[in-house]
């Protein structure tokens, strides 16, 4: 849940049976934006790009015809919807399949232990041991 207003992103994570929520400020990205345009679902959108800290390449394609500067995960911050993101040259890919002119109201999630994002990188520590390498880790569970 991200409220632009107030800059605050409010996560609802879960580890094994227990539910988190990790409250944060909105995290301001050093985008550039290129010149490139092309057209996503009907919106005209511009290409930005952005390298992370640790050198991934992440290039997004927005449009200011809707106008909340959000997009997929993490990612945000620019004077439009993001419709389009590709970080890794690839590795990670999001793209927008429906647009709906006018979207459900969405609450800050409330149901979960608050907790700050440094305890629960603890608590992922302690059950998964250090990370080694590049990358997110991904359990891939069966029912």
């Amino acid at each position: 849940y991200r409220n632009y207003a107030s800059g605050k992103v409010i996560e609802l994570r879960e580890l094994g049976p227990r539910k988190y929520i990790i409250e944060d400020s909105i995290k301001k990205l050093p985008w550039k934006v290129t010149g490139d345009a092309k057209e996503i679902k009907g919106y005209n959108c511009l290409k930005a790009e952005y390298t992370t800290p640790e050198g991934q390449k992440v290039e997004a394609w927005y449009t200011d015809q809707i106008g909340c500067p959000g997009g997929p995960e993490a990612f945000g911050g620019l004077p439009g919807m993001i419709l389009a993101l590709s970080v890794g040259d690839g590795e990670i890919e999001f793209l927008a399949t429906e647009i709906m002119p006018q979207p459900a109201v969405v609450k800050a999630p409330a149901k979960g232990k608050k907790i700050s994002k440094n305890e629960f990188q603890k608590l992922l520590r302690e059950q998964f041991g250090e990370r080694r390498g590049e990358g997110p880790v991904i359990r891939i569970m069966r029912d």
